[in-house]
């Protein structure tokens, strides 16, 4: 689904949804969290990733990985093209993602299918093509490997506001 709000998709009953944004260099989305994990893809610009335990660099054809209910916030580098595959927390524990975040290498197929799927419609038949399509972008997400673009924060509150 193009250029869509994230939240009506929340409730979507289908394990996978992908959606597409195009945004602002600059733009930043305060701290917040989904119900849902998010795969952000930079499909154009770099996106920054922070959360209370660390901060992901996220280039241009990569991706990061949010899981389910992980105080987020997100700054675009650059004019962005973002493509984001919500998955239900049972999908993502059945596919053995990560329970913390990490940016991913992005594989040329897994670029197809999001290509693919942005233009699918909500309701997918999860019977039929698209229900394929998406099963398997699910598990193309899960074969990906992580990237060290990783900057932990220090524990100790004092070393942390420094």
């Amino acid at each position: 689904m193009r250029n869509t709000l994230v939240d009506p998709y929340e409730d979507i009953p289908r394990d996978v949804v992908v959606t597409a944004c195009d945004y602002p260099a600059g733009l930043t989305f305060p701290l917040h969290a989904h119900r849902r994990g998010q795969f952000a893809y930079a499909a154009r610009g770099a996106i920054s990733v922070a959360t209370p335990t660390g901060r992901w660099l996220v280039p241009p054809q990569r991706a990061c990985w949010v899981p389910a209910g992980m105080d987020h916030q997100m700054t675009m580098r650059g004019a962005v093209t973002m493509l984001n595959t919500f998955l239900t927390a049972r999908a993502a524990q059945a596919l053995g993602l990560p329970a913390d975040c990490r940016v991913h290498a992005v594989s040329p197929l897994l670029r197809h299918l999001l290509d693919e799927a942005i233009d699918l419609p909500a309701l997918y038949d999860l019977d039929g093509r698209a229900g394929k399509l998406m099963a398997l972008l699910a598990a193309e997400i899960a074969a990906m490997p992580a990237l060290s673009l990783h900057a932990p924060l220090p524990a100790d509150p004092r070393l942390a506001r420094a």
